[in-house]
């Protein structure tokens, strides 16, 4: 077992690697070497804000998930070495090779134990967002106006906000939450979704409308799947918002009447919203709904490739689908009995979890309204 409690602080440009534990040397001028490194595999930096540094090569098992719209979250279970709590708060960078794959900050790490395994575990830039409350008012600004103030002012990120074709002003334009509800929040007002650039130096991130934003996948394939599915279709949505106080209720509908004629069939997707105050605001919700529903038909699947970096949340050109266009809602990384593979989840269905949280928002906008 190494034990990393007494070592000296170093520059950051030091460190030492912990790979397999036996026929380990320590010392040095830049440290020890324990076993070797992999030339191909995942592995995991650590550093600290003095400058220690570690390298870890034995990752007996990993789990990230690069998500949009949500901080992303990364599990690694290592060798337990002593002293390796010593790195809470450190970066903590994530390579396949000598590719970054993804930067964040350790939020568990191991304590005293007897085990030979322990559990390092941490989130991406985007966890700033999912702390502290907030309330803004943007009433009379185009939500993408909102959206740019609102990463400027209440965040360190620098965002690149990507103007819908349609402009939509908040008429009442109140907002409360953690920073990541209200980006949220105003995120769905119009369809549009935000991803953060995992690996880059700064914090800089991206708003945009899944069709505004479309990428060419690269990777290499190893092995794909699809289903069709029309389960989340809808070719008219109804929106309903606030009720006044006389009774009235303010709504909107936008539906795609070719796609009515070409099916022979209204299929209607309903949505109450009591935070929204006025047909325009309805009507707004109601054409990015249907933009999103109507998208709903295609396929849907995974597609396993050689690890590397995808981001999440833009549309590709999915080569092993004949070049069609599709979103990447996720992009999974694992290790498990050293097969080291990443899985690119195209267009799925809502599942229980996604249900969840959007019944989440639900109830904390009704609770905003009471």
């Amino acid at each position: 077992m190494v034990d990393l409690s007494t070592s000296a602080p170093r520059p950051a440009a030091r460190g030492f690697t912990l790979g397999e534990r036996e026929g380990a040397t320590l010392g040095g001028e830049r440290g020890g070497t324990l076993g070797p490194q992999s030339e191909q595999g995942y592995r995991a930096r650590l550093t600290t804000a003095d400058g220690r540094r570690t390298d870890i090569t034995s990752i007996i098992g990993m789990d990230l998930t690069l998500e949009h719209t949500a901080p992303s979250d990364v599990s690694l279970t290592v060798p337990r070495i002593n002293g390796l709590g010593s790195f809470k708060f450190a970066d903590l960078d994530l390579f396949y090779g000598d590719s970054l794959i993804f930067k964040g900050r350790v939020e568990e790490f191991p304590g005293p134990g007897r085990g030979e395994e322990a559990t390092l575990a941490g989130r991406g830039p985007a966890l700033e967002l999912a702390r502290g409350d907030i309330t803004v008012d943007y009433s009379g600004l185009r939500v993408s106006e909102a959206i740019r103030r609102f990463w400027t002012d209440h965040t360190t990120f620098t965002a690149t906000v990507y103007d819908p074709e349609t402009a939509t002003t908040l008429s009442d334009g109140t907002f409360e939450g953690t920073p990541l509800e209200v980006l949220q929040d105003l995120h769905e007002r119009v369809g549009m979704r935000f991803t953060v650039q995992h690996t880059a130096a700064d914090r800089l991130v991206e708003s945009y409308k899944p069709g505004a934003l479309v990428r060419q996948g690269t990777w290499t394939s190893v092995d794909d799947s699809a289903t069709g599915s029309v389960t989340d279709y809808a070719n008219k949505v109804i929106v309903k918002g606030k009720i006044s106080s006389d009774g009235t209720q303010v709504s909107a509908t936008a539906s795609d009447q070719a796609e009515i004629d070409a099916l022979g069939e209204t299929i209607p997707w309903r949505i109450t919203d009591p935070t929204l105050t006025t047909d325009a605001d309805c009507q707004a919700r109601a054409d990015s709904a249907l933009e999103e529903r109507l998208r709903q038909d295609t396929l849907s699947g995974e597609i396993v490739i050689i690890p590397e970096l995808v981001l999440p949340g833009y549309l590709f050109e999915i080569p092993e689908w004949g070049g069609e266009q599709y979103p990447i809602e996720t992009v999974s990384y694992s290790e498990s009995i050293g097969q080291a593979t990443a899985t690119l989840k195209i267009n799925p269905p809502k599942d229980s979890i996604d249900i969840l949280d959007g019944l989440e928002r639900d109830v904390r906008r009704l609770q905003k309204t009471q």
